[in-house]
């Protein structure tokens, strides 16, 4: 798998339920997340599994507005 792409992309539970109104939104949300950059480090879906190593419920977007610390604390 590419640097540049999230480690996680196989396994990420956000793309499989039906949050997307369009598959050109879901598709919009996974290239710039995901894929085709290094964006996935800003991912806060990444970045709460990389602290805490727990699965991030569905509904908490990749840039959910909010914090880590709040969504670590909603998890725990």
């Amino acid at each position: 798998m590419s640097d540049n792409v999230c480690p996680l992309i196989g396994s990420c539970p956000v793309f499989e339920n039906m949050m997307f109104s369009s598959d050109v939104l879901k598709k919009a949300y996974r290239e710039k997340y995901c894929s085709k950059s290094a964006n996935f480090a800003n991912c806060k879906r990444f970045i709460v599994y990389m602290k805490t190593g727990k699965q991030v419920p569905q509904y908490i977007m990749p840039n959910s507005h909010l914090t880590i610390e709040e969504i670590i604390w909603k998890i725990e």
